[in-house]
């Protein structure tokens, strides 16, 4: 009527998908031919690209995409870029887990059937990527460097893990040092040769 040029988008009818995983929107993009554009903009609460690593989340998706996301969330697909590490002397999941800036149930989560209080050496530990950083190193321990002449009495709960962490020493070396086997159970009451702590 006043001579307007109408300019009216079609507007887009969005829905809710139930997450229950982390996602990486940029590989769901991939996997459903969602735009990543359009999956940023209908979830700009998630500054990282990636859906909450704890409990559940609603994924807001155009309504046309709710079949491809649901069927991909469904799959076993990977749809979050992870970390693997393989599990050295002297590895513990907590350190992984400060060191990738996640927390220990994340990592159980990723790896189904791990005892966080239990890793073996050489096992690989799925790790989520939720930031670029470095492969976690360990501490490294100079045993050469250490002077055996302490005595350490076991207790109830020692291991020759948690007793490597308090003396600064591999727990294969603690082990050669008081003629035991790397897995073998340590008797309470028994006395060990340890490193002298400064």
């Amino acid at each position: 009527r006043n001579g307007l040029a109408t300019a009216w988008l079609d507007t887009t009818d969005w829905v809710r998908v139930p997450v229950s995983r982390p996602v990486d929107l940029s590989m769901l993009s991939e996997a459903t031919g969602l735009p990543l554009a359009t999956l940023t903009a209908g979830n700009p609460e998630l500054r990282y690209g990636i859906t909450p690593p704890e409990g559940r989340y609603e994924l807001k998706v155009p309504e046309n995409f709710r079949n491809a996301v649901a069927d991909a969330l469904a799959s076993k697909d990977r749809l979050m870029n992870v970390y693997v590490h393989q599990a050295r002397s002297g590895d513990t999941v907590s350190a992984i887990a400060r060191h990738y800036d996640v927390s220990i149930q994340m990592i159980s989560r990723m790896n189904p059937g791990m005892d966080p209080d239990r890793i073996r050496i050489g096992q690989r530990i799925v790790v989520p990527a939720f930031k670029d950083t470095s492969p976690y190193e360990g501490v490294r321990m100079q045993d050469d460097q250490l002077v055996f002449g302490g005595k350490h009495k076991v207790a109830q709960g020692d291991t020759l893990w948690s007793l490597s962490l308090v003396y600064g020493v591999q727990p294969e070396v603690l082990a050669e040092k008081n003629g035991l086997t790397l897995f073998g159970v340590l008797r309470e009451g028994a006395e060990l040769i340890v490193p002298i702590l400064n």
